[in-house]
């Protein structure tokens, strides 16, 4: 007989003092804390930070019911205590909609950003900001009409960043901002890339937003501070 059971994710500290022996992984790991995450075989945990906070949510669902998910989970490196957020009522769990975390730079509020297809290619946008219990429906503005390109999240000067796609294309179009402070989007357009369409990456450098791409060989990187 099958037996389900709980999975639980541990969260650790490496202590690096001393003189640790990397090259055979001789590192000290100090649990923190330990999360039951229930309802699931086994789940693919995605990890999203900012400023001290951990965001947790499942990536893939083993399960076959929306009432047997896996919930969001926000954790304090510095308290070492955790709390379980739902999803929003119109959002269905096993549809994997893509989550962000933010801190703004004025009211230094934390908030959870969740983008999830609802109808055919119509994106449903929500925010949660911690401390009210509550998820908000925001207006889609701008990146009404894109798809966001799930698993790639940049948190650049108080402002959420992915990788927005048409509905009908496979390659990136443009790059979608989050203001966390005031809850709305914008978008702006890729760095030039030359002749054809390169797959790049969302990164920060030198207190810049990067877009990164191998062009020829070469490793091309654009910066733009705003």
């Amino acid at each position: 007989m099958w037996v389900r059971r709980k999975i639980r994710c541990t969260i650790s500290e490496i202590d690096d003092e001393g003189e640790a022996d990397l090259e055979s992984h001789d590192l000290h790991y100090i649990p923190l804390t330990d999360i039951d995450i229930p309802h699931a075989y086994y789940v693919f945990m995605e990890v999203i930070t900012a400023n001290g906070l951990l965001l947790l949510y499942c990536s893939f669902y083993n399960n076959y019911s929306d009432d047997q998910v896996t919930p969001l989970y926000i954790c304090s490196l510095m308290t070492r205590e955790y709390i379980m957020i739902g999803f929003p009522a119109e959002v269905r769990p096993l549809e994997a909609p893509s989550f962000g975390l933010g801190v703004s730079k004025i009211s230094e509020q934390y908030k959870v950003v969740c983008v999830s297809e609802v109808i055919g290619p119509r994106n449903c946008y929500h925010a949660y900001t911690l401390g009210t219990g509550t998820w908000k429906r925001l207006e889609a503005g701008p990146v009404s009409g894109f798809r966001f390109y799930n698993g790639e999240l940049i948190l650049y000067n108080g402002k959420l960043h992915w990788k927005l796609y048409d509905s009908t294309q496979t390659f990136c179009l443009t790059i979608c901002g989050f203001d966390v402070e005031m809850e709305c989007f914008s978008i702006f357009s890729l760095p030039p890339e030359g002749d054809g369409d390169p797959i790049g990456d969302l990164a920060v450098l030198s207190d810049c937003l990067c877009y990164t791409y191998m062009w020829g060989g070469e490793l091309v990187i654009w910066t733009m501070k705003y």
